[in-house]
């Protein structure tokens, strides 16, 4: 079973957030986490760029995720500027 979620992006994300949400977190576990996981599992494998909360992108980056599937994460849009291609717009 552990290969076949290994095998599965979407799966091994959701499967390695669940973990390090349960036993890292200090806060309780809120009705919303299911749709952050659900939003994290189809984007870090398929999408370049994602800015989102930062509970679960802290957890994501300590699995290095973002480094696996080679997806940016931040969590807040004014630190796009970091990307080359905004490197000469003013976002603010």
């Amino acid at each position: 079973m552990r290969v076949l979620v290994d095998d599965v992006p979407s799966l091994s994300i959701f499967a390695k957030l669940v973990v390090q949400r349960n036993l890292n977190s200090k806060r309780k576990i809120k009705s919303n986490d299911h749709w952050d996981l659900a939003n994290f599992s189809g984007a870090i494998p398929y999408c370049d760029v994602f800015v989102t909360e930062k509970m679960f992108t802290h957890l994501a980056k300590t699995e290095k995720l973002d480094q696996k599937y080679g997806c940016k994460l931040f969590t807040d849009i004014l630190e796009l500027d970091q990307l080359d291609i905004f490197s000469n717009c003013i976002l603010q």
